[in-house]
């Protein structure tokens, strides 16, 4: 494929004409049809050749024609192209044709027709030629220097009557050249004409130099320039006569008719591409025709012909259609039938080709245009294309040679302009067969679904786009796609702009869009409507590496943008899209500036604002992100505006606003609209926006001075009632202001004590009116003492009268304090007790509702016990569980001091599955750690702190081991004290010994094993083994020393029934201690048995009995005889057994 589009190609245009072969047989039968009718002396003299538009008319007529010439008689064919003569008059035009016709085929002399055809063209001519003499510009320096002369002369004679010699020679030279002043004129002229471009040498030593002008005056002569020049003018003037009648006409066709009839010719007279002319023309046309030799006007023109001249019309039946259809006439088609009944005396038809000779004919002429270049393939590809296309048009649907021809035309058009290597063959068919759908809709065609063309090949929507817009295949998608992008990103059209997206080529042709964006209408700079609206789009795409390329370009070119018109509710949206990929400060600058200039044309609805407040959030995340300070959003806005907006505007971006008013402006008129009861409701919100600390920034710099403000509502609140549209709003005012104005404090302090809030108190509840009930209750929990419900009723009842007392009395609250406000009515309870069922449904409100915001991680971890019995154990846990996914929940928990309050948070704690078990395990070893050896001894001796810390980490998380060196240095300090303590405390320390090393604890069990061997006195020896356990036995190693074992522990248990339970809950480990003591023990130990054997009968006598009978095998029976004696110890002695 090393072709260019000019290359030298052996392909052809097909000519459009008359065939001499009749390729389809019908055109043949026709023609020999017609032939004879002409010949044969039948009276006909109209005929009409009907088909369509290019089924083959022309190539009928021509075959007609040879028909004609190769027939006996003697005819003579005239053909008129109406479509070429057009806009000639018809009648003149036709017969100048005719009789021009009749010169050119030797039927008749030129001369004998000059004087006709003059008269016919009814034209004449009249030239008038004027000539003009004017005299020339050396003609005016001539003349100019004669009327020197005179004056020269007077000069000249006054120089020579001077009798002053000095003066004489003076005036005699000066009035001698101003006498000869045309002669020097003239000379300049004939020396300034000389050809002087010829070598000066060599030049004017010829005779030319001097007789010669040069250009452009080589002939003029010299004096007759010198002295004028003439103009001539000629005039011609053109008369038409006017249009000949059509009796004058007739005649001249009378006497065209004769000289044919000298010559034995009969006349026929084909009137072709009548049906190309427009519809009026051609009606005029054939109504002229007719006028001249159809119908009883023609036998009147005083010749005899025989047989007469035939007209032969070929005719689109549907043309004829049209010329009744053109008028409005809704019977077009009845009309044009008609017509064609009444003007032909014969019609014949000319059928369309079907579809294999078509096909045939197809083929043969994309052979005769493309020779080698059309070959099987791409013509059987071209012609499916030619047949899709015939399949959805109607208006296709009749094929006929021309319309074939046409196409292959088409085709041979592309390939001569594109060459058949830059495209392919198959394309070009393709585009020439759907032009007109393409050149309609160029994206609908290649996005449309084609299955035939996708397996003819594969690039053909690139190569369609390619021709369609005269562009290399590497940019027809972005001609496609320019200005269908320009307009969805212009409308913000996200489906058209994804469709868009997906189309091959997008990515070069968004870029360039996006990087020479239309100017703003208004203002200097790109457009910010179109530069937001790409943003947003390519938003959604950025994914896309052309989309992160391109939000990089619109990021840089928003600080250039002019200035953006009403207020856009995606403002933040765009402006985030583009944040990442711009740090220059004036990106930020930009943004605060625009969000500014379009602040005045924002609606303050609901969406409005809340697309403000994100626009404010995003410009403060990105400066605090850069670490810089954020810009300034200058709020241009009436004061109800700015009060409605720094309403919703979060306190932390207040500070990013600044309004073009002074604090004093501002407090004035929040005193203004505190008395107008349109406005009065506003002000509560303003001031609690207002008054953060920092807030937006005032005109000049000062802060709001609040007194003003304070001292009006202080006066409403006195000075009216409930109801006054001011109360309410003033009630909020004192509410809000009392953290940080003193004369707020003061006030409510006295309107308290005055009873004016207590008067209002009343009137709100006497009014049903909730929320004014709950915002005086609320301003009165402020002060530190306590107050009754209103109107005599207890806060009980105001609770179970109003569902939505809680609620409300807890908005309140959050308006008036800056901390937490449940904590805050927790703590009043100390002296608030009778508001306790107001603060208790509050604060089960806060927990069960409002994931207990205003009550803090710190107080209710040291009020566990408090709040339980407050909101109840099931609320409680919840609260716990929510709190413990706060940040500052175990730091909190860290903070509370180890003691009840701690116990009972980490009892709590410790049983919720939403508390993290590790982290609070961590906190308790921390605290365990802590402990020193007086804590452990005070934990043994009255179970302290570190005994009770000790449980929790035992018992309630399962952990045994690690708790330090302190413990065990205060079990071995402890262990002397066991022999004779209490039995609780016993079992603490034995407790405790869970929690050191093994080793230790085995060394700590030994050595209090051998203080009882020893034969210390040990207090209740019962409840120290009890309390010891078999850890304590099997740890200590006791049956290690059974013989010790038995005579310090088992032989003071069998003293008694308790000292036999004692021995029964380790009965297993005593027997073996038993059995492997001495003789002597055992014997002393069957005779403690025999002595508690015969003790009264009671219950206890009978399960120490049980306990005995399982000693006693371990011990020798009584003596009975010597020689039996040792085989009966043997056999009582299990051991003799192994």
């Amino acid at each position: 494929m090393d072709s260019e589009p000019n290359e030298e190609l052996n392909i052809k245009f097909i000519k459009d004409a008359p065939s001499d072969e009749d390729f389809f047989g019908s055109h043949g039968r026709v023609s020999d049809a017609v032939a004879d009718v002409i010949i044969e002396p039948n009276g006909i003299q109209s005929i009409g050749l009907l088909g369509s538009w290019g089924s083959g008319k022309s190539t009928v007529v021509k075959q007609v024609e040879d028909r004609l010439a190769r027939s006996a008689q003697y005819i003579h064919s005239f053909n008129y192209d109406a479509w070429l003569n057009q806009n000639d008059p018809p009648r003149r035009s036709f017969l100048e044709a005719l009789i021009q016709n009749l010169v050119d085929n030797s039927l008749s002399s030129k001369r004998d027709w000059e004087s006709r055809l003059a008269d016919l063209a009814g034209k004449s001519e009249e030239t008038t030629t004027t000539t003009d003499r004017k005299l020339s510009s050396t003609g005016k320096w001539l003349v100019g220097s004669l009327a020197l002369v005179p004056i020269g002369t007077v000069v000249l004679g006054a120089g020579l009557s001077s009798e002053d010699v000095n003066n004489e020679k003076l005036l005699i030279l000066l009035g001698a050249l101003l006498t000869l002043a045309p002669a020097v004129v003239g000379l300049f002229f004939y020396i300034m004409w000389r050809p002087w471009q010829l070598s000066w040498l060599l030049g004017i030593t010829k005779k030319g130099f001097w007789t010669e002008h040069r250009e452009p005056h080589t002939k003029e002569s010299i004096l007759a320039l010198l002295t004028n020049q003439s103009i001539e003018r000629t005039d011609t003037t053109t008369k038409i006569s006017p249009e000949p009648t059509a009796s004058e006409f007739r005649v001249v066709f009378r006497d065209i008719l004769a000289v044919l009839k000298e010559k034995r010719m009969q006349l026929v007279i084909v009137i072709d591409n009548l049906d190309r002319l427009p519809e009026d023309d051609a009606m005029e046309l054939w109504a002229t025709i007719r006028s001249l030799f159809v119908g009883p006007e023609f036998y009147g023109i005083g010749v005899e012909v025989t047989p007469p001249p035939t007209v032969v019309v070929p005719i689109d039946e549907r043309s004829v259609e049209r010329m009744f259809a053109s008028n409005g006439s809704a019977e077009a088609p009845a009309l044009a039938q008609s017509f064609l009944d009444k003007t032909f005396d014969a019609s014949f038809y000319i059928s369309d080709p079907v579809m294999s000779d078509w096909r045939e004919f197809f083929k043969q002429k994309l052979n005769e245009a493309f020779g080698e270049f059309a070959t099987e393939e791409r013509v059987y590809w071209t012609t499916r294309f030619l047949e899709e296309r015939m399949a959805t048009d109607t208006r296709l649907q009749r094929v006929t040679p021309r319309a074939l021809i046409k196409t292959v035309n088409s085709i041979v058009a592309l390939a001569k302009q594109w060459g058949l290597s830059t495209l392919d063959f198959l394309s070009l068919a393709l585009f020439a067969i759907n032009r007109d759908q393409i050149a309609k809709a160029p994206t609908q065609f290649v996005e449309g679904t084609r299955p035939l063309a996708d397996r003819a090949l594969a690039d053909w929507r690139r190569e369609v786009l390619a021709l369609h817009y005269g562009v290399t295949k590497d940019k027809a998608y972005q001609a496609l796609l320019l200005e269908p992008l320009k307009a969805a990103i212009s409308s913000g059209n996200a489906d058209e702009f994804a469709r868009l997206a997906a189309v091959p080529g997008f990515s070069a042709v968004y870029e360039q869009v996006i990087s020479g964006p239309p100017e703003a209408a208004t203002t200097p700079g790109p457009d910010p409507e179109f530069v937001l609206n790409a943003a947003l789009l390519s938003e959604e795409h950025k994914t896309q590496s052309w989309a992160s390329r391109g939000l990089v370009t619109l990021a840089l070119t928003w600080p250039t943008c002019g200035k953006v018109g009403a207020f856009r509710t995606d403002f933040a949206e765009a402006i985030g899209a583009m944040e990442p990929y711009n740090k220059q400060a004036s990106f930020l600058t930009s943004s605060a500036s625009q969000l500014a200039a379009s602040l005045p044309e924002a609606s303050l609805d609901r969406e409005g604002l809340n697309s403000i407040v994100d626009a404010l959030k995003l410009i403060n995340k990105a400066a605090i992100k850069r670490g810089v300070k954020p810009p300034t959003v200058m709020a241009t806005l009436p004061h109800k505006e700015l009060f409605t907006l720094v309403e919703d505007v979060p306190s932390d971006l207040l500070p990013i606003l600044a309004t073009d008013k002074s604090a004093a402006e501002v407090i004035t008129a929040l005193e203004a609209a505190l008395k107008n009861p349109d406005e009065s409701t506003d002000v509560a919100t303003a001031t609690r926006a207002l008054s953060q600390r920092p807030t937006i920034r005032f005109k000049g710099g000062k802060s709001p001075d609040w007194n003003p403000l304070v001292a009006t509502a202080n006066s409403t609140i006195a000075g009216n009632n409930a109801s006054f549209h001011g109360t309410g709003p003033s009630v909020d005012v004192l509410g809000i202001l009392h953290d940080t104005n003193e004369n707020a404090k003061t006030n409510i302090q006295q309107l308290f004590d005055q009873g004016h809030l207590a008067n209002r108190l009343n009137e709100a509840d006497a009014e049903k009116d909730l929320r004014l009930t709950t915002d005086i209750t609320a301003l009165m929990m402020l002060k530190g003492t306590d107050f009754a419900a209103p109107n005599g009723k207890s806060w009980e009842q105001m609770v179970n009268d109003h569902k939505d007392f809680a609620e409300n009395l807890d908005s309140s609250l959050s308006w008036y304090l800056k901390k937490d406000r449940i904590t805050f009515a927790l703590e009043a309870l100390q002296t608030r007790k009778s508001l306790r069922p107001a603060i208790g449904e509050l604060a089960k409100l806060c927990v069960s509702e409002k994931g207990c915001v205003g009550l803090s991680t710190s107080y209710v971890l040291n009020h566990v016990s408090l709040l339980g019995g407050l909101i109840g154990e099931e609320l409680l846990d919840s609260a716990l569980t929510i709190l413990a996914r706060r940040t500052d929940f175990w730091a909190a928990l860290e903070a509370v001091q180890s003691g009840s309050r701690y116990e009972a948070a980490f009892l709590r704690l410790s049983g919720l599955d939403g508390v993290d078990g590790d982290q609070l395990l961590v906190d308790l070893k921390k605290r365990l750690s802590e402990l020193v050896n007086e804590d452990w001894e005070e934990g043994i001796a009255e179970e302290g702190v570190a005994y009770r810390f000790a449980k929790l980490y035992g018992d309630e998380m399962g952990q045994k081991g690690g708790l330090g060196d302190e413990l065990k240095a205060a079990l071995k300090d402890y262990r002397p004290q066991l022999l004779n303590a209490e039995n609780p405390v016993r079992e603490r320390w034995f407790f405790l010994t869970a929690f050191v090393s093994a080793g230790t604890r085995a060394t700590l069990y030994k050595n209090l094993r051998d203080t009882i061997h020893a034969g210390s006195h040990v207090e209740d020896l019962g409840g120290l083994i009890r309390a010891g356990g078999a850890r304590f036995l099997e740890e200590g190693k006791f049956a290690d020393a059974s013989d010790k074992t038995a005579r310090h522990v088992i032989l003071p248990l069998l003293a008694s029934n308790d000292g036999v339970a004692v021995l029964d809950e380790q009965a297993e480990l005593f027997r073996l201690i038993l059995r492997d003591s001495d003789k002597e023990t055992k014997v002393a130990a069957r005779e403690a048995i025999d002595s508690l054997n015969s003790s009264s009968e009671t219950d206890e006598k009978r399960k120490s009995l049980e306990v005995l009978e399982a000693f006693e095998r371990m011990l020798p029976k009584p003596k009975k005889a010597k020689a039996s004696e040792k085989s009966e110890v043997d056999a009582g002695d299990p051991s003799s057994d192994e």
